[in-house]
């Protein structure tokens, strides 16, 4: 089967660009993977300048990790890239928040308050409100192994029973149930790590 040219890896362009001084691996490397790195990345909806800004830092960071980069078999170069791009753009979002504020807790009380007092409509709020949600999911799912994040959704997004998901993935109740627990926990810790939830007792000044 013919594949279209730049949609597939080759490895051999893998290796050739652990060459930084080979310019013309690195011009046809940057000609396939800037657009990847983008559409990975688009989600986040940073404006242009910070959009910019991490791009660049993905490309310094892969100048670096490229040197020394192993194509391994059954390995997608796609998937680490994937990976890579989101994890740094996580990282990014988190600091600008950080950095503006605003961050919203979720808990009924404040969430009501800040809809009431916010100047954005409702709409804008419920939008943020998600992105916040989604921001720790990815930040958890890049935490976990593939099938736990599997069971998790399948249970808890899907609302499929713990007994279905284990039989169709082949795993044991317990397994399936220990491993949607877990991830519940994460989410809940990492919320609470990024600032979208109130640490416990934290009202009242306990």
């Amino acid at each position: 089967m013919n594949l279209c040219a730049g949609e597939t890896t080759d490895p051999l362009q893998l290796i050739a660009v652990g060459d930084l001084g080979n310019s013309e691996a690195w011009e046809a490397f940057v000609k396939r993977y800037d657009p990847l790195i983008r559409r990975y990345i688009y989600n986040f909806q940073f404006d242009r300048h910070s959009r910019e800004d991490l791009i660049q830092r993905i490309w310094l960071e892969l100048s670096q990790r490229m040197q020394s980069y192993q194509p391994l078999p059954h390995y997608r170069f796609r998937a680490w890239l994937k990976r890579l791009c989101q994890s740094r753009a996580i990282d990014q979002w988190r600091k600008a928040q950080r950095q503006q504020l605003h961050f919203l807790p979720l808990t009924d009380e404040h969430i009501s308050e800040q809809a009431a007092q916010s100047d954005v409509s409702l709409d804008e709020f419920e939008k943020l409100l998600f992105e916040q949600a989604a921001i720790v999911q990815e930040t958890v799912r890049l935490k976990v192994d593939p099938q736990s994040w599997l069971v998790f959704s399948r249970i808890c997004e899907h609302e499929e029973t713990v007994r279905a998901v284990a039989d169709s993935l082949n795993i044991s109740y317990a397994a399936a149930f220990a491993a949607q627990k877990r991830i519940r926990k994460l989410l809940r810790r990492t919320a609470r790590e990024l600032g979208f939830v109130e640490p416990e007792g934290s009202e009242d000044g306990r």
